[in-house]
This record gives structure tokens, C-alpha cells and sequence, in this order.
């Protein structure tokens, strides 16, 4: 029989069933409680945490169980059958390093569970850039100054009453220029129509 540390055992342990779970148990304890575990049906760990009066067998009467009570209990001479102690202690001790390994188990999943889940919270929260929200508003400002300054100099180039402004004038700074023409045209002509005897006077000369 192998020597086992019933404390670092593999997980793997709490899937074993049937067979392997008796094999597992005849290395670990010994083939007398493998054989008390086999004749209870008790095939695999969950069973044995779950187990109750599982050393009841020398209250028990039948050909299966009395096949192995011999090598699984004492017989006092009145006839009273008592489990042996090592055997009992070593069910005990794979009956609590099962029960803990399975503890562990489930905190760990338990655990790699949330884990998971927090993942996926994280990864469908949508990540804001500080730099191309300060980049978004430098563009709406900017796009911004260019409209209303088009829209002055739209404006402006209505109020000339030149039909040709869009036609003849295509860019930016043409109408710009224009503007400003039209600007010093309608400044001269307001001051004309003020004070017609000093234009009239400027002429004579």
C-alpha cells in the first residue's frame, strides 16, 4: 500500500468512482475499507462525505457483510463483534481529508465563478479616452468659429446685393476680401447720403 498525505491530495480525487474510487481507497487505507465502502455501495466521495452509521457493520447480519468481518472486526468471546481501531481511524481520516478537499473545491470554483464574471462586466463597460474627448471638443470648437464666421460672411455678401458672390467667389478668403470691399462701399455711400453738400463742394472743385 502506497503512503499518501491525505491533506495534498489532487482534486481529480472527488471524481473518482466506482473502481477507481475503490482502487484509490484500497492505496490509501487499505483493501478492508475499501471493501467496507464496496459492500455499503458507497462508490465515490461525494457518498462517503454524505455517509451515516457507516461502521455499523457488526450490527449487521448478512453473507456479504460477514465475508469481511473477520478481517474488519474483533469478536469477543460472548460473540460481540467491534470494529478494529485502525480501521476505524482510517476511514475517519479519508472520511475529513475528502470532506475538506471538497470544501476547497468548491470555494475555488465558487471563486474562479466571480472571476469570470467580473471579466465580463469589465470587458462590455465601454472605456472612455480622456484624449479623444478632449480632441472631439477642440474639433466641435473649430468647426464652430468656421460656421460662424461663414455665416457673417454669408450674410454680409447678401446684404451687397451682388448676385455673382457665390458664382464668382469660391474661396474663404475671396469672400473675406469681398466682404470687406463691400463693408468700405456701403460705410462711403451712408456718409454720402449724411452730408451731400460736402460731396457736392469736393466735386465742384
Amino acid at each position: 500500500m502506497d503512503t499518501y498525505n491525505l491533506y495534498s491530495l489532487q482534486d481529480d480525487v472527488l471524481f473518482k468512482s466506482n473502481d477507481s474510487f475503490y482502487d484509490f481507497v484500497g492505496e490509501v487505507c487499505g483493501k478492508v475499507e475499501a471493501n467496507i465502502l464496496r459492500v455499503q455501495s458507497i462508490r465515490n466521495a461525494r457518498y462517503l462525505i454524505r455517509a451515516t452509521n457507516l461502521l455499523d457493520i457488526p450490527k449487521l447480519d448478512c453473507d456479504e457483510i460477514n465475508r469481511i468481518k473477520a478481517d474488519a472486526c474483533f469478536e469477543y468471546n460472548r460473540g460481540d463483534l467491534v470494529i478494529k481501531q485502525g480501521t476505524k481511524l482510517n476511514l475517519d481520516n479519508l472520511f475529513d481529508a475528502l470532506k475538506e478537499k471538497h470544501e476547497k473545491y468548491k470555494k475555488k470554483h465558487h471563486h474562479q465563478q466571480q472571476k469570470q464574471q467580473n471579466v465580463v462586466i469589465l470587458s462590455s463597460t465601454p472605456v472612455i479616452n480622456s484624449n479623444n474627448s478632449n480632441n472631439s471638443n477642440i474639433q466641435d470648437s473649430a468647426i464652430n468659429r468656421i460656421t460662424d464666421n461663414l455665416s457673417t460672411i454669408l450674410f454680409d455678401a447678401i446684404n451687397t446685393s451682388t448676385d455673382s458672390f457665390i458664382m464668382n467667389y469660391t474661396t474663404v478668403s475671396e469672400h473675406i476680401n469681398l466682404s470687406k470691399k463691400s463693408k468700405r462701399k456701403r460705410i462711403h455711400n451712408n456718409s454720402s447720403m449724411v452730408n451731400p453738400k460736402s460731396t457736392k463742394k469736393r466735386q465742384d472743385k
